[in-house]
């Protein structure tokens, strides 16, 4: 029996931006779902489905799409958003990342394995065109 699901995208958003609201390291804006972003997270957790294993993509590939700084958090067999937050949430590194003030967007995928494992990617970015925007209406 199968147990694919879709990811809820709204979920992980709001588990991210609720866990960037209940930091200590002061506030932190709210993330913004991105089709560039999601597109790839999707397209990243596909490869490591179908390869069966867990890799982090290559940074420049996210930053290709207009965002810098970059991260990615990977994960893998959590049956769910809750289970995959609490995961990266104990980790230092993938914490670090859902912390980062400075990123403004964020994409998520889910793809499953043969043998029905899911496999978890979240990237992370600040828009480039967006700052552009915004340093040039300082300007005006």
């Amino acid at each position: 029996m199968n147990n694919y699901r879709f990811p809820k995208l709204d979920l992980l958003l709001e588990l991210h931006n609720e866990a960037r609201h209940k930091s200590w390291f002061g506030k932190i804006p709210n993330l913004q779902l991105d089709e560039d972003l999601i597109s790839y997270a999707t397209h990243w957790a596909n490869y490591m489905a179908d390869n069966s294993r867990l890799k982090h993509g290559d940074m420049k590939n996210i930053s290709r799409l207009g965002f810098s700084p970059v991260a990615e958090n990977i994960a893998y067999g959590q049956k769910d958003e809750k289970s995959v937050m609490n995961t990266w949430l104990w980790s230092p590194g993938h914490k670090r990342n859902i912390m980062n003030k400075s990123f403004t967007h964020i994409g998520c995928g889910l793809a499953y394995s043969a043998s029905n494992t899911p496999y978890w990617c979240v990237c992370f970015g600040k828009n480039k065109n967006l700052s552009l925007s915004l340093d040039t209406d300082d300007n005006i």
